[in-house]
């Protein structure tokens, strides 16, 4: 594929700027791409759903937390000399700290899990180019003995198509 031809070629297929197109090969790609689009949606959604329970709204967020420090503040400027209003304060003040203590071990775990994810992703993507590369070099022994290596070739495509799943892939077809 891609060599030249001509609309006037009728054995060429289908020709778009001069080049012959491989239609099954660019469906394949686009496929890919989109495989590799919708795992980077889905990773990125898990993760925003795992940063949004640890701010949680309403009465157990830290906004509402705030807020009622804020509201406890205005209350005892008005009011400096009361003791229970201090007291006021100095809870809210605390409840506002352990929200922001526990949202921050919180997002440390988020952390360590992420770094975990990609360890595991890395080890994963590493494991799979190197089976490419293998079948690779089995096609390319089977090809000098010139003979058919459909199986393997099969066998590369699925394995391109799991790598794709983790990260976006572009295949060049070549004769070695």
């Amino acid at each position: 594929t891609g060599a030249i031809a001509t609309a006037a070629d009728p054995e060429a297929g289908p020709v778009a700027g001069g080049k012959c197109i491989d239609a099954p090969a660019e469906a394949a790609e686009r496929a890919r791409l989109r495989v590799a689009q919708a795992a980077g949606d889905a990773a990125r959604l898990d993760q925003l759903e795992r940063l949004e329970a640890v701010f949680p709204l309403g009465e157990q967020g830290l906004g509402y937390a705030a807020g009622q420090l804020l509201n406890a503040m205005v209350d005892l400027a008005s009011r400096p000399q009361d003791p229970s209003t201090r007291e006021v304060v100095l809870a809210r003040a605390q409840d506002v700290a352990a929200r922001f203590a526990s949202a921050g071990e919180q997002l440390d775990g988020l952390q360590a899990g992420v770094a975990q994810d990609l360890q595991n992703s890395l080890a994963s993507v590493n494991g799979l180019t190197q089976r490419i590369a293998e079948v690779n070099e089995q096609i390319a022994r089977v090809g000098a003995m010139g003979q058919p290596a459909n199986d393997l070739l099969d066998q590369r495509d699925q394995l391109i198509s799991e790598l794709s799943g983790y990260l976006q892939v572009t295949t060049i077809a070549a004769d070695d």
